[in-house]
Order: structure tokens, then sequence, then C-alpha cells
């Protein structure tokens, strides 16, 4: 169940840039339900998967995100938040 949801997920983001968390708004969660209680059997539950890796992969193309991160910009918002904390360089004794 939990492969299923990251994979649609997964393509959620890459075809719309954003995240609903909330499966419910997504509108999956009866489904998702029915995979964890066993509704499914294995081979079907691994047909959808791998029709959401298809899917995505046709997806990854298209989409406009970028294709890698932007690690000086991830860095930068590291130490912003360790410095919201109030954990600055002199606290270290650096």
């Amino acid at each position: 169940m939990h492969c299923i949801r990251f994979l649609r997920s997964g393509l959620e983001i890459l075809k719309t840039g954003k995240l609903t968390v909330d499966r419910r708004i997504a509108g999956d969660t009866d489904e998702l339900k029915a995979i964890l209680h066993g509704d499914y059997t294995y081979e079907q539950v691994m047909q959808i998967a791998d029709d959401l890796v298809a899917e995505m992969d046709a997806v990854y193309e298209e989409s406009s995100l970028p294709h890698r991160p932007n690690l000086e910009a991830i860095s930068q918002l590291c130490i912003e938040l360790v410095e919201m904390q109030g954990w600055k360089e002199s606290a270290t004794g650096k």
C-alpha cells in the first residue's frame, strides 16, 4: 500500500509540482485501504506499481521540474534552518 501511495505521490509531483499528503483529497484512500486489507492479490498490486512506474518514466521527460536538485540552495536552506534554531557558529566556539 505504501509503495503505491509513494508512486502516486511521485507521479503527482511530476505532473503538478505539488504534493497532496492527505490522500482523501487525492481521492485514492478506498483503493489504498483495499490494498492494505488484502483485497488485491500480490500480482495485482505489482501490476499497479509497474503501470505507475511506466507512467512516471513517460511523465518525467515532460516534467517542468528540474532533473537535478539545486545543492547550493538546499545547503543554504539547511544553514538558515539551523540558524533559526539559534545555533550559530559562535555557539560552537568557532
